[in-house]
């Protein structure tokens, strides 16, 4: 019973801190992949652009773009509670930045209009990571650096 015990309680400290720094996947433009719940195969990019989320779907297999077609994506800025409108241009979306330097986006993606939503979510932290000197939301280190600096 105490084995299990400490099982648990080692995977849930592991989960939340990957949830916490670090382990993000980075899109073939230089973005934050972000994955949506029940559909693993399409991820969507979001790259920071001139005050603008540029949007674009990839197929995680292949690391191709996935053109739009009927896709649907609804943003959400989470602390707000304020729908984000995204405008598609040029076969990927751009919404504007909200204000603020730390804040989640709630992403849905529909395949089509009819279909059920598959969910998405994305912590955009602007603060620099001391280890690697990239922007929280886009840092990969995980916090290793700041690990082996510690010892």
């Amino acid at each position: 019973m105490k084995t299990l015990a400490a099982t648990l309680l080692t995977s849930l400290a592991l989960a939340i801190s990957a949830l916490a720094h670090g382990n993000v996947e980075i899109g073939p433009n230089g973005g934050r992949l972000v994955e949506f719940s029940g559909h693993s195969e399409i991820h969507a990019e979001f790259v920071l652009k001139d005050g603008q989320f540029v949007i674009g779907l990839y197929d995680e297999k292949t690391k191709k773009e996935v053109p739009v077609t009927s896709q649907q994506l609804t943003v959400t800025h989470k602390e707000a509670n304020k729908k984000l409108s995204p405008e598609l241009k040029d076969g990927k979306w751009t919404v504007a930045k909200p204000d603020g330097e730390d804040f989640w986006l709630i992403i849905q993606l529909k395949e089509t209009a009819e279909a059920k939503a598959k969910n998405g979510r994305l912590r955009y932290n602007a603060s620099t990571c001391s280890a690697c000197n990239s922007q929280e939301w886009l840092c990969r280190c995980g916090g290793e650096n700041e690990a082996a600096a510690a010892k």
